[in-house]
């Protein structure tokens, strides 16, 4: 079923500038939600990888990665699951639509595989994606957060020549020295389990331990600036031991900050979070039952919105407290897309059905 819904809500407060400093006083901004569109099908269940416009791409268990089309329910196949040329195999991709091009990295192979924008095969070219889980595009080449090394955590792989050009930054250590030598790796935070994106040659990763935004400059391989607002209630994200399941044994993780997404406009920065510090101390057993879960109360979800020209703090909307529950059913908040420098596009994805999407388009009033 598809479902298209114009609401307005009124405006808390207009925007009328971004402040420089950054701290926790909380500046809540007016917004409209201009567009929902919501759909399902059993065919669509699976992992959303990428989003853009009202398609969605999802990771299906023993087969192709497919397009989902939220307004026309659309399902089309990418590929083909195997080992032969333009091939790839089950949940090893990363995938970008970028103008009239899909990328989709094989990362088991080490491969690129681009099709036209009718899905059809174009080529493949040598790769670097292993462990990347997201792509993103600059000028003629692809940008890739990894965690294979300790000496780099991004790498730059022009298209062209089908060569890794410039590796930089580092991980991040985890600041809590006592709890260090139980954590895999020690701790250290990698983008590959963040959010980060891109603005010409800057690229923005957010810090989950220490709770700001790394600007690095990409070209000189240089932490540029470190910005964001101080949370109120933010703490060192504790560790704790996890008993394993069927796909997993038993490790030792530190828990990390709800980070949905990251994306950037011609002027603005925007920050998809939500508040896991609320949890972090004893609640993380909340059941769930007829009642909604502690860490999914009103104002758990929120987009934090920053000045590119100045890294001003411009103030934060909560346009998610009426859509995480519907109809009984648990959403959670996914991928973030944003039009010109007001609309955001915000994609939702069913915690346990996942086959039910759900696409927010919001308006923010500046």
């Amino acid at each position: 079923m598809v479902k298209l819904i114009v609401l307005v809500i009124p405006l808390a407060l207009l925007l009328l500038g971004c402040s420089v400093k950054a701290d926790d006083e909380e500046i809540i901004l007016g917004y409209e939600i201009v567009e929902i569109v919501e759909n399902s099908n059993s065919e669509a269940y699976g992992w959303m990888q990428f989003a853009k416009g009202d398609l969605v791409f999802v990771q299906k268990p023993s087969m192709p990665t497919i397009s989902f089309n939220l307004s026309t329910a659309e399902i089309r196949e990418i590929g083909v699951i195997g080992e032969g040329p333009g091939e790839y195999k089950l949940f090893s991709t990363s995938i970008l639509l970028d103008n009239d091009t899909l990328y989709l990295g094989n990362l088991f192979k080490g491969e690129l595989i681009l099709y036209d924008s009718s899905f059809n095969y174009i080529t493949q070219k040598k790769s670097f994606l292993l462990e990347g889980e997201r792509i993103v595009k600059l000028n003629d080449s692809l940008i890739v957060g990894t965690r294979t090394s300790e000496d780099f955590i991004f790498v730059v792989y022009n298209l062209n020549t089908e060569k890794e050009i410039i590796h930089f930054g580092k991980p991040i250590e985890y600041p809590g020295d006592a709890d260090k030598s139980r954590l895999v790796r020690e701790g250290r935070l990698y983008p590959t389990s963040s959010a980060w994106n891109i603005k010409d040659s800057l690229l923005y990763w957010y810090d989950g331990y220490n709770d700001n935004i790394r600007v690095y400059n990409i070209f000189s391989k240089e932490l540029d600036t470190v910005l964001g607002r101080t949370h109120a209630g933010f703490h060192l994200p504790p560790v704790v031991d996890h008993p394993g399941d069927a796909y997993h044994g038993p490790t030792t993780v530190a828990l990390s900050a709800d980070i949905s997404g990251i994306t950037v406009s011609e002027n603005y920065l925007f920050v998809l979070m939500g508040k896991n510090w609320t949890v972090w101390d004893g609640k993380l057993s909340a059941q769930y039952g007829d009642e909604k879960p502690l860490f999914l109360e009103d104002d758990y979800y929120f987009v934090d919105i920053y000045d590119l020209k100045n890294y001003g703090y411009c103030g934060t909307i909560y346009p998610l407290n009426d859509f995480i529950f519907d109809d009984d059913r648990r959403y959670r908040s996914h991928l973030i897309d944003v039009e010109n420098d007001s609309i955001l596009n915000i994609y939702l994805q069913g915690h346990e059905d996942w086959e039910y999407y759900i696409k927010l388009s919001v308006l923010i009033h500046q």
